[in-house]
């Protein structure tokens, strides 16, 4: 059954390559401020997660990676210059694909966590309801110590654990003091 629910959520199994299925058309637009192709709000200073694919055009390489939205658009900004307006471009990638060849735009896109720290903070959310991760993940609540306690590892297990929200089909923001991960309601 594990396995199953595994496969299901677009994991690969057997240590390979992390492969999350595509964030909600709502929750990707809602990171940068939009409802239905509409601006709505302004980015706030307590980012939302994204999942997309990074395509290194140098290298041609690809990868999936679970980011906040902020560094996505600084990305988006190194790489196109002011020529584009990076919320609209982001929006507008149906896909969530994205390419790059500048290194500085790579550069503004770091990779805290492994495969291994994805899978772990997969197996210890297994068993929590979407309503106990919503109370978990409150300012105080019992899962934030899955990550602050976790020493030199805290951004990483904290990023891994964004990304498993996100293929559970929550919306994870970073919070603008504390770093920690919250759950949009």
């Amino acid at each position: 059954m594990l396995k199953s629910v595994m496969m299901l959520c677009g994991v690969l199994v057997a240590g390979e390559a992390w492969a999350a299925p595509i964030q909600s058309k709502a929750s990707f637009e809602a990171a940068f401020g939009f409802q239905d192709g509409q601006k709505v709000q302004p980015m706030t200073t307590s980012p939302r997660y994204v999942l997309i694919d990074v395509v290194d055009k140098g290298s041609s390489t690809k990868k999936t990676l679970c980011i906040t939205a902020n560094l996505l658009i600084g990305a988006i900004m190194k790489e196109y210059g002011p020529q584009v307006d990076p919320l609209r471009f982001a929006v507008a990638n149906t896909s969530h694909e994205f390419e790059f060849s500048q290194p500085a735009a790579l550069t503004n896109l770091p990779q805290y966590y492994t495969d291994d720290d994805v899978a772990t903070m997969r197996r210890a959310l297994a068993s929590y309801s979407v309503a106990e991760l919503k109370t978990g993940f409150a300012s105080t609540g019992q899962l934030q110590s899955l990550y602050i306690r976790s020493g030199q590892h805290w951004s990483a297990h904290r990023d891994a654990i964004a990304c498993v929200l996100l293929e559970r089909g929550l919306s994870p923001v970073m919070g603008d003091r504390s770093g920690q991960v919250f759950i949009e309601q």
